[in-house]
């Protein structure tokens, strides 16, 4: 897996890996009760983002976050979760923090659920 990511990317990897692996207290994303008439699953309430970031740092944890999504929820379809989670779907590229934020809150959630089997189909 490391020969497949590029070298720049490696610091900011090695920060998430230990990020999702520490359990300090402090969720990006929270489950919260289905609204009436809301589809089945779990409903993500995301916390407002950093004021600094560094997008390729954001991208590179979007990507890698992503296959840990892919690899615990096979199946799963990154537009459909970008458009439930945003409202819309535009390129990667063209993400701005915010809305690399709130995706990276709501794969980090879909992953610790992954790990806990707490994921609703």
């Amino acid at each position: 897996q490391a020969a497949l990511q590029r070298p720049e990317a490696a610091p900011a990897m090695e920060r998430l890996h230990k990020g999702l692996s520490e359990d300090d207290g402090e969720e990006m994303a929270t489950a919260a009760a289905p609204a009436a008439g809301a589809s089945k699953g779990k409903i993500y309430v995301l916390k407002t983002p950093p004021a600094s970031v560094n997008l390729p740092q954001l991208r590179a944890q979007y990507w890698a976050l992503w296959k840990r999504v892919e690899t615990g929820k096979p199946g799963t379809q990154r537009h459909a979760l970008t458009r439930r989670a945003l409202g819309y779907i535009k390129k990667v590229n063209e993400f701005n923090a915010e809305e690399l934020t709130k995706l990276v809150s709501v794969f980090s959630a879909i992953v610790r659920d992954a790990k806990k089997g707490t994921v609703n189909e």
